[in-house]
């Protein structure tokens, strides 16, 4: 007993939490176990720490738990709370790490919540981590995007484009071909269907989708066909700007 505290704060912790549990009837054993309240609390808080040191997030926050349980009066209770609210948000974020993981992150059907992240309030930019459409996360400002979810407002899941609002049906005359002909294309918004999460909530905010306007009705139009020449689509995307595309991004990252 007069090891005790040991150097090894979680060694120490093993000791006492042995000492309190066992049953009594040992005349010696239970003068020992006299100890365990002068030493056990500063022995778990001090565990907690060493294992929060080490990155070992769920066995630091179950230490910080035993002692507030236990102790909860205990002039330690509060470096106690604060060692396990710490846990908590590293044990979250290293989650919403893992569901950002992959091609088809499950956190797009299955968010989490990392609250140690900003809310999604004012005008922003809200930093962002947006998966699909990469062609438009090159578009994007570096300010408005961030691959680390430590530093992330918003998590938007893009999906593929769909024709939008109408913008212009412009009619075209085929240059080839023994007789020419006219078909008329309309030029429609690119929408882009998303799913925005707030990540400090894991909830799901905004829109549910965006749509990029860009210009119509370019002097000529290409198109491919094979064997049988059926004419243009009579719907084509208009043509997008960066511009264009942030505009429609940022009626998310900057409402």
């Amino acid at each position: 007993m007069n090891a005790l505290p040991t150097k090894d704060a979680c060694e120490t912790r093993t000791i006492t939490d042995w000492l309190a549990k066992r049953p009594s009837g040992d005349p010696v054993l239970d003068r020992a176990a006299e100890i365990v309240p002068k030493v056990a609390p500063a022995a778990i808080v001090g565990c907690g720490d060493a294992l929060a040191k080490d990155k070992e997030w769920k066995k630091a926050k179950a230490q910080y738990e035993q002692f507030l349980d236990q102790y909860p009066k205990n002039d330690l209770a509060g470096r106690a709370k604060e060692g396990k609210e710490k846990a908590v948000l590293q044990i979250e974020l290293a989650n919403v790490r893992k569901l950002l993981k992959g091609g088809e992150p499950k956190y797009c059907k299955d968010p989490a919540p990392y609250h140690g992240a900003k809310p999604y309030r004012g005008k922003g930019p809200h930093r962002a981590i947006l998966i699909g459409q990469g062609g438009h996360r090159t578009k994007l400002p570096s300010s408005w995007l961030t691959k680390d979810p430590a530093k992330a407002v918003l998590v938007i899941c893009a999906g593929k484009s769909k024709h939008g609002t109408p913008v212009r049906t412009c009619p075209y005359r085929s240059l080839t071909g023994s007789y020419p002909y006219t078909v008329n294309v309309t030029f429609k918004k690119r929408k882009i269907p998303v799913r925005v999460y707030e990540l400090r909530t894991g909830k799901r905010v905004g829109p549910h989708s965006v749509q990029i306007g860009g210009s119509a009705c370019p002097r000529r139009i290409h198109y491919t066909y094979y064997i049988t020449d059926y004419g243009p689509p009579s719907e084509m995307y208009v043509k997008s700007s960066k511009s264009d595309i942030r505009a429609a991004y940022g009626t998310l990252i900057r409402p």
